[in-house]
């Protein structure tokens, strides 16, 4: 009895060193084959932080855009005082 497997079971899991690409386990030799692409585009792993790293990089850019318009517009609006100030007494 114990926790020893049989003979003939097949692990749960394959060795590291038996996975081929993107951790698939390699069918022939030669390409790659339609079923493994078909794999990976169902493969949902990732897609969470994919949408993350989006949503951050899309924040990261708003707010540049928005430091860039800050400044020019604060520069506009200076110069407009400078010559208000100078036109009036």
């Amino acid at each position: 009895m114990g926790n020893k497997a049989k003979a003939n079971e097949k692990p749960l899991y394959p060795k590291a060193e038996t996975l081929g690409v993107y951790g698939l386990p390699p069918k022939k030799k030669g390409g790659v084959k339609m079923d493994r692409i078909k794999t990976l585009l169902r493969d949902e792993r990732g897609q969470d932080v994919l949408e993350y790293v989006i949503i951050i990089a899309f924040a990261v850019t708003l707010i540049g855009v928005i430091a860039a318009l800050y400044t020019a517009l604060k520069d506009q609006l200076e110069t407009a005082t400078d010559e208000i100030e100078g036109i009036a007494p």
